[in-house]
């Protein structure tokens, strides 16, 4: 009787202890009976805390006791500890609980179940918005090819930044604090670090454009911005940034600017030659305006004469600084160049010391000239390779599509300009010849 007296007492207290208590309290017997019950958990599962004790948790908690919880009591009574997550349904919506379950004994050394619940629900649905949230946010960054990535307050990348990684193929030791600066092209490397430091000392928006180098080795250009993240008491938690490539926006915008660059100068080219009528003025001008365009070292015009063997450049331009190449030339040292000219096809050359379009003779003569890189376009007549239009630099050059597109117009202009000077000097000699016959009858 003493034993059952100080029981009852022993779990009075407890309730007192308990009733105010903000988690759900229960005691649990090997019966999966409640033996003990505060308010919290009451008002957690909606029952009447009255009517509680002494009934089988399976009745109050159903397919959820089945599924999740007598698993994890038997563990309990086997003397383990128990903590997790679960998440049940009830007649006020979905809840979520983080439950802890602990064997102890009664007082009449019975064993028990101790197990503690805490209504989680507020703090699940704020992650979940939290990752809703980041997801809506990333699809965004994905939809304009974005990469996201993070850097502590000092701007220094730290953690785990897949984005990056996904991109440049570097590992998480390599990009670490400013080894991200490694996968950025050279001579973007060092202007980018002294602007991302000037942002962050200031803590303004970062707004920059480079070259970073993907993981396949291409070379991509991207749009960055980064925006400091504050915390509440105004200072810079944390930087977000996103690499945005550009490399199509910015190829598409040049090509842009070559076309009506190129409009442009073919409307000058036009406008300079129209006034004049010597085959030598008219190659003289448009070598001059074309070099010039293209800032190469020469442009120059030489005549092919086949039947003698030789090549003669009359006319050129040269910058500042480089020698005239204006003289004769035996075509044998250029035999390489004549069979492709002859058929009007363009001759590209970047490098004359690798190119294997040249033969070793002809390499030796083309570098002692100073043609280290040059293109050249055939006028090619009625089956006759009349001359050849050539632009060169004295150091190798990678030449452009719209650069070569130029040449090979300027050079049909050449001629069609000669052939109408050459249409207007004998008509207006015709007209003299007329008039003076006129001018003889009696």
């Amino acid at each position: 009787v003493r034993v059952r007296s100080a029981l009852r007492d022993s779990e009075a207290r407890l309730r007192l202890v308990t009733q105010s208590a903000k988690v759900g309290l229960v005691v649990v017997d090997l019966d999966y009976r409640y033996r003990f019950a505060n308010q919290a958990y009451a008002e957690i599962f909606g029952v009447d805390l009255n009517t509680l004790v002494g009934r089988r948790v399976e009745e109050v908690l159903g397919e959820a006791f089945r599924k999740d919880i007598a698993p994890r009591l038997e563990r309990a009574f086997a003397g383990e500890a128990v903590s997790y997550e679960a998440s049940i349904p009830l007649p006020s919506g979905m809840r979520h609980f983080a439950v802890t379950y602990e064997r102890s004994v009664d007082p009449l050394g019975r064993p028990i179940v101790v197990a503690v619940i805490f209504d989680i629900t507020a703090r699940v649905e704020a992650e979940r918005r939290i990752a809703a949230s980041d997801g809506r946010f990333r699809a965004a960054i994905d939809a304009v090819q974005g990469i996201l990535w993070t850097n502590n307050a000092a701007g220094e990348m730290e953690g785990e930044q897949p984005g990056w990684a996904l991109l440049t193929g570097q590992t998480q030791a390599q990009y670490q604090g400013y080894g991200w600066a490694a996968a950025i092209h050279p001579d973007d490397a060092q202007p980018t670090v002294e602007a991302w430091r000037a942002a962050v000392s200031e803590r303004r928006v970062f707004e920059f454009e480079h070259r970073v180098r993907r993981h396949d080795g291409a070379w991509r250009r991207f749009s960055i911005r980064a925006v400091p993240l504050l915390d509440a008491a105004g200072e810079v938690r944390e930087w977000v940034g996103v690499h945005t490539d550009v490399t199509d926006q910015r190829d598409a915008e040049a090509k842009l600017r070559e076309s009506e660059e190129g409009q442009r100068f073919l409307l000058a080219l036009s406008d300079a030659l129209r006034p004049l009528r010597e085959a030598a003025a008219i190659e003289t001008a448009a070598c001059r305006l074309l070099g010039r365009h293209l800032k190469v070292g020469r442009a120059y015009f030489g005549v092919i004469d086949e039947a003698n063997g030789r090549a003669r450049v009359e006319q050129e331009f040269v910058a500042e600084g480089q020698p005239s190449l204006i003289g004769d030339y035996p075509l044998s040292d250029f035999t390489w160049s004549i069979e492709p000219f002859r058929t009007g096809r363009s001759i590209v050359v970047e490098d004359a010391r690798t190119s294997p379009l040249i033969d070793e003779g002809g390499r030796a003569v083309t570098i002692g000239l100073g043609l280290a890189a040059f293109a050249g376009a055939p006028l090619v007549k009625e089956g006759a390779l009349l001359g050849v239009l050539i632009v060169a630099d004295p150091r190798p050059r990678a030449w452009r599509a719209h650069e070569l597109e130029l040449l090979r117009e300027t050079g049909e202009r050449i001629w069609a300009a000669i052939e109408r000077g050459r249409a207007e000097t004998a008509l207006a000699e015709s007209e003299v010849r007329f008039r003076t016959a006129a001018e003889a009858l009696p």
